[in-house]
């Protein structure tokens, strides 16, 4: 009789299916070995620190691999499972502020110019 996949296992498969991810690939992506990959997903549960850099690797909080009922219940799950890089965060998010003022000087030239345009066509009448 086969061993039922551990939640954090069937977790771990559904996201390398759905990001086309061999255990190799993972493995390099979040900076252990390929043996590791297999284990956890044959049963074997990763330590937390593993599943943050599994978690950052692929892009998802560390919480998506942890079962709520696993947890304390006095436990705050943020806290514990912290996965948010405040550097890297504060970086991507200045980058996409960045981003976002470019595009709306952007619409407020553009908005400017058609303005002026309609002004001078009203004008031409």
């Amino acid at each position: 009789m086969e061993k039922e996949q551990s939640f954090f296992a069937k977790q771990l498969r559904k996201l390398m299916f759905e990001k086309d991810l061999t255990q190799k690939e993972l493995a390099c992506m979040a900076d252990t070995k390929q043996q590791r990959i297999s284990e956890w997903m044959t049963g074997k549960n990763p330590s937390l620190s593993s599943i943050k850099k599994l978690a950052k690797a692929l892009d998802v909080s560390a919480n998506y691999f942890i079962e709520e009922k696993s947890l304390p219940k006095s436990t705050d799950n943020r806290e514990v499972l912290n996965t948010d890089y405040p550097e890297e965060k504060n970086k991507r998010l200045e980058l996409e502020i960045d981003l976002l003022k470019t595009k709306m000087e952007s619409l407020i030239k553009d908005n400017e110019l058609f303005r002026k345009e309609l002004a001078e066509l009203k004008n031409n009448k």
